[in-house]
């Protein structure tokens, strides 16, 4: 859902949006609405898993497939992409 809401944002901004994604800083409050507490090393590679992920809702492809340990995609339609892609 962020890659979808940031390529929509970036539509509507007339391409002003950079995305700023996060290893986890805030454990408390991730562990509060039930999100894992990870070790650093689990954190960062969930971060790039994340980022493939979010390339992949924004490639423009009809259907996309990425497989990971922590997130994947297994045919999602991703919907319209940015024009020309936010940053991250």
């Amino acid at each position: 859902m962020p890659a979808k809401a940031t390529a929509t944002l970036d539509r509507l901004t007339v391409f002003r949006v950079r995305l700023g994604p996060g290893a986890g800083a805030f454990w408390e409050a991730i562990a509060a609405m039930s999100g894992p507490r990870r070790e650093p090393e689990a954190a960062v590679d969930t971060l790039d898993e994340a980022i493939t992920v979010v390339r992949a809702m924004w490639s423009g492809e009809r259907s996309v497939r990425t497989p990971g340990a922590h997130y994947s995609l297994a045919g999602v339609h991703p919907g319209p992409a940015p024009n020309p892609g936010p940053g991250i």
